[in-house]
């Protein structure tokens, strides 16, 4: 039995149009690796006329989907993702096309350079302004407050090693924003990996602006205080 080396876990909330393309291009940058991979679609609680759909676009060899009974959230999702992961290498990528599958070498790269874990930096951000500057806000914030040097916590498209991610609790909504910072605080070697975004072929942003600054804002205060618990 081969020895499984990448999981790529990937939220889906109703992005039908956009996973048979992503999917593909997720093979077409894996294959040549010539190593064990295997995709895990994590369904949070999209439409159930699109999942029938969906499963006819996979190869069962190498993709499966996880269904969860209800919509959850991003963070739900990559947990139960990142349970499931048998990869010694685990990548993390957002289901809308805006995370080119052609990064995943230079991901794997830079693990095999000693990192623990490596976050995508988007340098052409394709997202609305108020998006950006939001992020922008963000970012200066956390670099403020928890002394790093990472330029975007908030992108979902990171890998890591196996140890490090099976490791991580995500105990709160919107927690997952913040796994680099919980892994650095933790001891862990994070580094970045500039990369282009693509802009959204189909559909919008699941969130409003002002549903995802509620989230960000409760979720980062509730970082702050598990921290401060910890160091008690």
């Amino acid at each position: 039995m081969n020895i499984m080396e990448y999981s790529i876990v990937i939220p889906v909330y109703n992005e039908f149009n956009s996973i048979p393309i992503l999917y593909n291009a997720i093979r077409n940058t894996m294959d040549p690796l010539k190593q064990p991979y295997e995709i895990i679609f994590i369904n949070d609680g999209s439409a159930p006329r699109g999942m029938e759909y969906l499963e006819e676009a996979l190869d069962k060899k190498v993709a499966r989907i996880i269904n969860l009974e209800k919509h959850l959230g991003q963070t739900v999702a990559l947990a139960t993702g990142f349970k499931e992961a048998q990869g010694k290498i685990v990548i993390s990528m957002d289901g809308d096309l805006q995370d080119d599958p052609a990064h995943i070498p230079g991901f794997i790269k830079k693990l095999q350079q000693g990192f623990d874990a490596v976050c995508g930096y988007r340098i052409n951000r394709k997202d609305k302004l108020n998006k950006i500057i939001l992020s922008k806000i963000g970012n200066f914030i956390q670099k403020v407050l928890f002394r790093t040097e990472l330029h975007d916590i908030a992108c979902t498209y990171r890998a890591y090693k196996k140890e490090c991610i099976k490791k991580i609790k995500l105990i709160r909504n919107g927690y997952h924003r913040y796994i680099p910072i919980i892994l650095i605080r933790e001891g862990y070697k994070v580094t970045e990996l500039p990369i282009v975004q693509a802009s959204r072929l189909y559909g919008q942003s699941n969130y409003s602006l002002f549903s995802k600054i509620a989230q960000i804002t409760v979720s980062f205060l509730y970082l702050v205080f598990d921290m401060l618990i910890k160091r008690i």
